[in-house]
Order: structure tokens, then sequence, then C-alpha cells
């Protein structure tokens, strides 16, 4: 009897879009812990299935600092070692030893900064080694980092808009639009 149903069924009308992905791990390396996109009155075609967002969906990208921290030691920059990400006052500050002549303790203070509305990039505001500045020092570094997040490595085209840092979490805001080759088609998205 349902399968009788499910092929007269050819669309349906959705009210309200939420969709969760947990512990998503990018190419560079870094995992987010989430990715959460919403949107409003859509539409779901099922033969073949199609999409249709008649407004760009909602995009919100959380990354802890547990994940900051793993993807960080494993970049190893200028051997660093023993990382300590926190994310305080709209920052991210790591803390660690690295190896000069012997082992010393550094403090980076960084902010997040969105890039064309298709980059999330770290800049060093600040770097202490032995209570002296020291900021040149992670410059040379930065280009491994950078872009932390792009959105090139999502499989529907996305805008950043904004960034929050909490202490939980660093959380990237943004929305998720039909791509243009739909446009013609009030946003129809074909994911056979």
């Amino acid at each position: 009897m349902m399968q009788g149903v499910l092929e007269t069924i050819h669309s349906l009308q959705v009210e309200e879009l939420q969709v969760c992905l947990r512990q998503v791990r990018l190419p560079i390396g870094l995992t987010l812990d989430s990715v959460e996109v919403s949107g409003a009155s859509v539409g779901l075609g099922m033969d073949p299935f199609t999409l249709d967002l008649p407004a760009p969906a909602t995009l919100k990208v959380k990354i802890g600092p547990e994940n900051l921290q793993t993807f960080l030691a494993e970049l190893k920059l200028a051997g660093a070692r023993d990382l300590r990400v926190e994310l305080v006052s709209q920052r991210l500050v790591v803390r660690g030893i690295i190896k000069m002549v012997i082992d010393v303790k550094f403090m980076a203070v960084c902010q997040l900064r969105i890039f064309q509305e298709r980059q999330l990039h770290v800049d060093a505001e600040s770097v202490e080694v032995l209570g002296k500045s020291a900021t040149n020092l992670l410059q040379p570094h930065l280009a491994k980092i950078n872009p932390l997040l792009d959105v090139k490595d999502f499989p529907v085209p996305v805008r950043l808009s904004g960034i929050v840092i909490s202490a939980d979490f660093v959380e990237v805001t943004g929305f998720v639009s039909p791509p243009a080759e739909f446009a013609g088609k009030v946003g129809a998205l074909d994911v056979s």
C-alpha cells in the first residue's frame, strides 16, 4: 500500500527544512563541529529528486576550540607543540611551546575575518614569546592556515556573512543559494 502512495507523490511543499551535519572534516584537515542549513517554503521533487529554494537558505557553521586545536597541532607550525586554543573576547587565543634554541612558551592572539564572502581567514593580532612581541614569527605560517574555511569545499553555492566567537564556538553564518545554472527554474536544484 505504501509503495503505491509513494509512486503517486511527485512533489512536496515543505514549510521548513533543517539539515544538520556533525563532525564534518574538510579537505584541509579541519573538522567542523556542525554545519546547519535551514530554509523556508522549500519544494521537493521526487523523480528526479529536486530541491527548490525560492530564497537563500541560512547557513550556520560551528567550530569548537578542540577541533581548532587538533587542526593546528596536525599542521606542526614552527614546530609548535602542547597547543591550547581558547576563544576569548571575539578572539582566538593560542598558547603553546615552540623550540627556538630552547623550548619557550608563546601566546598568539588572532582575529578571524571573512574574505570576499568566500573564505574565513586568521589574522595575527599579537604574538608574545618570552614576554616580547614576536608577531612576525607567525606571519609566514598563516599561509598554511588560510583560508581556514573556504566555500569551495561545500557542494552548493555559499556566501559567508558573519562571525561570532563565544567561549564554546566560532560561529560562521551565511547563505546557501541555488546554483546559477538553475536560476531560470526558480532555484530548482537537481541532486540526482
